[in-house]
């Protein structure tokens, strides 16, 4: 049986740098959101950016949210770390104005 590919390597093969945002390749949900699918034992789907923010800084959190602060404005299939902020969801509401 092959081994499985870490979290980590399955990720970042799917994302597309460049010198601005880093476009996730991966499936996307209905609003644009890069998406990745669990695997055992925590079956679901995890959004990508979110994923992107746990690989480079750690866990997010409690009660906080992942934002994206991009340079041409909000790019929600932006992965690139240095474009992620964590934010309450006051700060969230108040970024989508």
């Amino acid at each position: 049986m092959p081994a499985r590919t870490s979290l980590d390597k399955r990720f970042w093969s799917k994302v597309r740098k460049g010198d601005g945002c880093w476009e996730w390749t991966g499936g996307h949900d209905e609003h644009g959101y890069g998406i990745i699918h669990k695997s055992l034992p925590e079956r679901g789907k995890w959004l990508a950016h979110r994923i992107a923010w746990e690989l480079t800084n750690g866990p997010i959190p409690d009660g906080l949210w992942v934002l994206h602060n991009c340079p041409d404005g909000d790019n929600p299939s932006c992965v690139n770390p240095a474009h992620l902020w964590l934010g309450t969801s006051s700060d969230n509401a108040r970024d989508r104005e």
